[in-house]
């Protein structure tokens, strides 16, 4: 398949320092251009303490119907079977007065061979919650609008990532036979029936070059086609960098009158400087039917690319590589995409950037002349958050929301709103 790198234009400022009550900050962080920060804000809207409260929140978070914040946590809680500390929450945020937050523990999970809860939340028409836990035995939950808490046996195993809702059903990546699988649930009395619709077989049948472990959300359009990738399978071999099988994919599964779903794939991820690896993440779509993500490695420095998958009339998918990330001072390690209304791209970075490497928070805008601009708006420096491992999420003004994995206050994560 073709590559190409589209023109970027970056906003760049010399890393100076200064110190502001105790802590040492790099100019950069506080001063950069104009264009990026003017009229930029950053805000902790909660710092996570642990026992009784959450902590260690991986997941991102959606917003309910008065924008209040709702998410996961993989430890923390309020149950004591969990060496005393819990084993994650489901929480809420709303506002206090003051421009403060206060928290809503909605379920504090108590299970010790559960793997906790990964993926964050999505909501139903009903603005009903749903996640997956992966466990000993994996299970769907729900939280109810009316505060009920639900939970379903899963007999082939829950999801790493969020869970997608289309048209009265909920999909999910999950670990189907020996290379994972895309599952569906369809409510069914007073359960949900689980149906594997595609599992992936990267070292036998067809051609051998199937995809294997996805990873990410999938990301269904209008017409009911599913788009995800894969974080390793492919080519295979050669070897990727990490040891394993092939670079990933990305895939597409279109539903066939017969009930089955037939996978084409999109693009194979090569172990080379002009290609990224390991599409750890989900996929995003445009209007145009174009698709967009990342990958965690790969590109010149190995520090990940934002690329884009453009449908030619041939039929072939052509990969376009809009960001290559060239070093740790620009971010590395970037999470999952999300679109505003003008097309600009947001997202994180969970390494790289500041003083700390602790990740930052990007926007990667469209111009006439076919470049994007690459601009950081914010840097993590610990003491505000850390290592933020999902995306972000937009209000209908345009606030973006997320979460870093450790880091304010006490250490163990926050909720953090930045305003344009």
């Amino acid at each position: 398949m073709e590559m190409r790198n589209e023109g970027i234009t970056k906003l760049r400022t010399s890393v100076l320092s200064i110190t502001i009550k105790g802590f040492w900050l790099p100019l950069a962080s506080l001063l950069l251009a104009n264009a990026a920060w003017a009229a930029t804000s950053y805000k902790v809207l909660h710092d996570f303490k642990n026992s009784p409260d959450g902590a260690a929140p991986w997941a991102g978070i959606i917003l309910g119907p008065k924008s209040n914040p709702y998410g996961t946590t993989l430890g923390g809680g309020k149950g004591d079977k969990c060496s005393g500390k819990g084993c994650g929450t489901v929480f809420e945020l709303a506002p206090g007065g003051q421009g403060k937050w206060r928290e809503r523990i909605i379920h504090s999970f108590d299970n010790p061979v559960d793997d906790g809860p990964w993926g964050g939340l999505v909501a139903d028409l009903q603005r009903n919650l749903y996640g997956t836990i992966v466990g000993n035995p994996s299970y769907l939950f729900e939280a109810t609008h009316n505060g009920g808490w639900h939970q379903f046996t899963l007999p082939d195993g829950g999801s790493w990532a969020t869970l997608s809702w289309n048209n009265g059903r909920l999909y999910g990546t999950g670990a189907a036979g020996c290379c994972g699988g895309i599952f569906r649930l369809t409510e069914s009395g007073d359960g949900w029936a689980q149906e594997i619709i595609y599992t992936f077989h990267p070292h036998s049948g067809k051609d051998g070059t199937d995809g294997a472990s996805p990873r990410g959300t999938p990301f269904v359009d209008g017409q009911g086609n599913l788009y995800g990738a894969t974080e390793f399978g492919g080519n295979y071999p050669p070897k990727c960098s990490s040891g394993s099988g092939g670079c990933g994919v990305v895939f597409e599964l279109t539903p066939t009158e017969t009930g089955e779903w037939k996978e084409h794939i999109l693009h194979f991820f090569a172990q080379s400087p002009n290609d990224g690896q390991l599409p750890m993440y989900g996929v995003v779509m445009d209007a145009q039917g174009s698709v967009y993500g990342t990958t965690l490695q790969g590109g010149k420095s190995q520090s990940g690319i934002i690329y884009k998958l453009t449908r030619e009339k041939t039929g072939r998918w052509k990969e376009t590589i809009l960001y290559d990330f060239p070093n740790a001072g620009d971010g590395g390690a970037p999470s999952n995409l999300v679109f505003d209304k003008k097309g600009n791209l947001y997202g994180t970075a969970s390494g790289g950037g500041g003083t700390c490497d602790c990740g930052l928070v990007f926007k990667l805008a469209p111009s006439k002349n076919r470049t994007w601009r690459y601009t950081v708006l914010h840097y993590f420096e610990g003491y505000d958050g850390g290592e933020p491992a999902a995306g972000l999420t937009l209000d209908s003004k345009g606030n973006l929301y997320g979460t870093t994995f450790w880091g304010g206050k006490y250490l163990y994560g926050v909720v953090f709103e930045i305003t344009p």
